[in-house]
């Protein structure tokens, strides 16, 4: 026997009261629109990278909300708020959030990659420079401890490892 798997949604799960026309599902979707920015939002400020915008995510996240709003002229009502929410979260919600982990995965795993160049190459660095790299993508040249600073740094992998150096200030 084959069971029906439910997309469940953040804020409503369970919840089997109806939203009973289009006017009534467009102001629903509309309020958890706010409610699942406030969540994404929430979740970003806790990733460790300080550098990164997602402005281009929100204009995204508005952009999907905006078409799928579209669709619930088309939708037979009456439908449940757990449905609805469960619908946000698919189209919505999920792939813009599946965007935010690529990312964060992806510079971490940059930064991670130029911190093992650094360590294999035994650079004489403080503290704050590894805080600067894993922050702010910034390999800070007054963080090396070396006359020679300047020189080791090997701009081309700095670049490709999408970090960018930070001079001193003369």
């Amino acid at each position: 026997m084959m069971k029906l798997i439910k997309y469940a949604g953040s804020f409503h799960l369970g919840n089997q009261d109806l939203l009973q026309s289009i006017a009534e599902g467009k102001a629903f979707f509309g309020e958890i629109y706010y409610w699942y920015k406030a969540k994404l939002t929430e979740y970003l400020l806790t990733i460790p990278f300080k550098d990164l915008n997602f402005d281009e995510l929100f204009e995204q996240f508005r952009n999907l909300f905006l078409r799928e709003l579209k669709q619930l002229d088309v939708i037979t009502y009456p439908v449940t708020f757990e449905w609805l929410d469960g619908q946000f979260k698919r189209l919505i919600y999920d792939p813009i959030f599946v965007q935010v982990i690529e990312r964060m995965d992806e510079v971490n795993q940059e930064r991670s990659y130029f911190m093992n160049y650094v360590k294999k190459r035994q650079w004489n660095v403080t503290e704050q420079f590894w805080s600067y790299l894993q922050e702010y993508g910034e390999v800070r040249v007054t963080e090396i401890n070396s006359a020679y600073a300047e020189k080791m740094i090997p701009i081309d992998f700095v670049k490709k490892c999408h970090l960018k150096v930070v001079y001193p200030k003369n």
